[in-house]
C-alpha cells in the first residue's frame, strides 16, 4: 500500500507483531480508557490476526492498524467485524478514516464495526461513513482505597462455583442475559462451554458463582488476571438479583 504519509510504509499483519501491536493497545486504552481487555494479547490475536489486517509503521514504531475478520460467514446473517487503532500522536490526520475507508472495502458481508474505546472523533467518523450505533457497554470503575465493605448475600442465595456439573446452567444464565444483544452466537451448551473453558484467564482460576432458579440465576467472573468483574443474571421480581450484585461486585473489587 503506498502511503499518503510521510515517514509512514503500510503492511500486513503477522503473528511477530504481536509485541507492537499490543504495545499499540496499550497507549491507545490509556488515553481512551473503555474495557481493559482490549490490551490482552489473546483478545487482540482475536481481533487483528485472525482475518485480513493493515497497518502503518513509523520506522519500528506501529502507529495505526485495521482489521477485518469473518463473522458466521457460511451462516445465517453473515457479518464482517471491522477494528482498528490509531495512536493519539498520529491521530487528527486522517489516517484513521483511511483505515475505515481500507476495511469497508475489504468488507465481503455487512460490516459491524466494534472498538473497546469509543471517542466523540471515532463515534463522528463512524457516522459519516453512514453508521449507526446497535451496542455499547460502560465500564465503571472504583479505588481499591478505601475498602468498600462488605455487603452480605440475601439470606435465600446460595453462592457455588463453576463445575462440570452446573455448566449447563450457567449456560442458562448466558443465554437469558444475552440472547436479544446484537450479534449473539447462538451457540449450543457444548459450543458454549467449550469456548468459556478455553479461555486462557477461566483456566487459570477465575472465580464464578451461581444463584439456584428459584430465587433468580447470576454468575459472575471475579477478575483473574484482568482486574476487572464482569457480571450477568436475569431479574428475580423479589430484589434479590440486585442486592447478590451489589455483594458480589464488593467482594470481586476486595
Amino acid at each position: 500500500m503506498t502511503s499518503h504519509w510521510a515517514g509512514l510504509s503500510w503492511r500486513g499483519l503477522t503473528a511477530a507483531d504481536s509485541d507492537v501491536l499490543r504495545a499499540l493497545a496499550m497507549v491507545c486504552h490509556a488515553h481512551d480508557g473503555g474495557s481493559p481487555f482490549v490490551t490482552d494479547p489473546d483478545y487482540l490475536t482475536g481481533w487483528f490476526l485472525k482475518g485480513a489486517a493493515t497497518a502503518a509503521f513509523a520506522d519500528d514504531l506501529l502507529v495505526a492498524a485495521g482489521a477485518v475478520r469473518e463473522i458466521n460467514p457460511t451462516g445465517v446473517d453473515p457479518l464482517t467485524a471491522i477494528t482498528g487503532l490509531v495512536h493519539p500522536a498520529w491521530r487528527g490526520r486522517g489516517i484513521g478514516g483511511y483505515v475505515l475507508n481500507w476495511a469497508l472495502n475489504a468488507a465481503t458481508s455487512p460490516p459491524r464495526v466494534e472498538t473497546e474505546m469509543l471517542t466523540a472523533e471515532q463515534d463522528a467518523l463512524f457516522r459519516e461513513r453512514g453508521l449507526r450505533q446497535t451496542f455499547g457497554e460502560d465500564v465503571m470503575r472504583a479505588e481499591l482505597v478505601p475498602a468498600l465493605g462488605w455487603t452480605p448475600l440475601p439470606a435465600a442465595v446460595r453462592l457455588r462455583e463453576w463445575s462440570t456439573q452446573l455448566a449447563a446452567q450457567f449456560f442458562a444464565v448466558y443465554t437469558a442475559a444475552f440472547a436479544d444483544r446484537p450479534g449473539f452466537p447462538g451457540w449450543s451448551c457444548e459450543q458454549w462451554i467449550e469456548w468459556i473453558s478455553d479461555d486462557p484467564d477461566f483456566a487459570a482460576g477465575c472465580r464464578w458463582r451461581w444463584i439456584p432458579a428459584a430465587k433468580g440465576e447470576f454468575e459472575t467472573n471475579g477478575a483473574g488476571t484482568r482486574q476487572a468483574a464482569y457480571q450477568i443474571g436475569r431479574p428475580t421480581g423479589d430484589g434479590s438479583l440486585r442486592s447478590a450484585r451489589s455483594a458480589i461486585r464488593r467482594w470481586a473489587i476486595s
